[in-house]
């Protein structure tokens, strides 16, 4: 039996917020896929990731930072 099989992960990471592209692409992160936001009639952009452990981290370190500077 032939399985096909693929280096890129089923899970996905979806960002709705440019700034959050902007961080994480600065962190070496690379979009792969583009798509318009399918709730939204405005011509927003989701910016879809492969999910991993350290691209959560590295959102998770953004919203901490937001959440500091609020704080201040």
């Amino acid at each position: 039996m032939n399985e096909r099989k693929t280096e890129k992960s089923d899970k996905i990471y979806i960002v709705k917020r440019i700034r959050l592209l902007d961080f994480l692409v600065s962190k070496g992160f690379k979009d792969y896929k583009v798509i318009p936001d399918p709730t939204s009639t405005k011509k927003y952009n989701w910016f879809i990731f492969e999910d991993s452990e350290e691209i959560r981290a590295a959102a998770n370190e953004y919203f901490d930072n937001i959440q500091k500077s609020k704080n201040v």
